[in-house]
């Protein structure tokens, strides 16, 4: 299963690229989506068939509770497919390492349950380390 990041300044598009791509994807997955945000904004532009879920409903404080809190989703349902993640770093701080962890934490749960990410994070593609370069589709 696979990892994808949105990535670039606050305001460029990024929310807007991950709306479109979600509602493609409910079209076209045989599947469930959902799309995990850290407000409730998006909740009008998102097609009402992608499970939308308010992450700070949840009151997350670290990296263990955010794969706890993925993995609980995952097990609520198995016939999800794709699951955005957007403003990753709104959800939770998170070091240029702990980003690492991350992606490779999502890509083992992935590969378990058959589920591809895709995270947005508020910063320029220069300013992740080189390993995640591999992972952006937009920026």
């Amino acid at each position: 299963m696979m990892v994808s990041l949105v990535c670039g300044r606050q305001g460029v598009g990024k929310t807007r690229k991950m709306v479109d791509l979600a509602n493609e994807d409910i079209k076209l997955c045989n599947g469930d989506v959902v799309f995990i945000d850290a407000d409730n904004r998006q909740t009008l532009q998102i097609n009402y068939k992608v499970r939308f879920v308010n992450a700070m409903d949840f009151n997350i404080k670290n990296i263990d509770m955010f794969h706890g809190f993925l993995r609980g989703i995952i097990s609520n349902n198995y016939d999800i497919e794709k699951i955005y993640i957007d403003r990753l770093l709104s959800i939770i701080e998170l070091s240029e390492n702990e980003i690492l962890d991350i992606i490779g934490e999502l890509e083992k749960i992935g590969n378990k349950y058959n589920v591809d990410f895709v995270l947005s994070i508020s910063r320029d593609k220069l300013e992740i380390p080189e390993e995640l370069h591999q992972y952006v589709i937009f920026s």
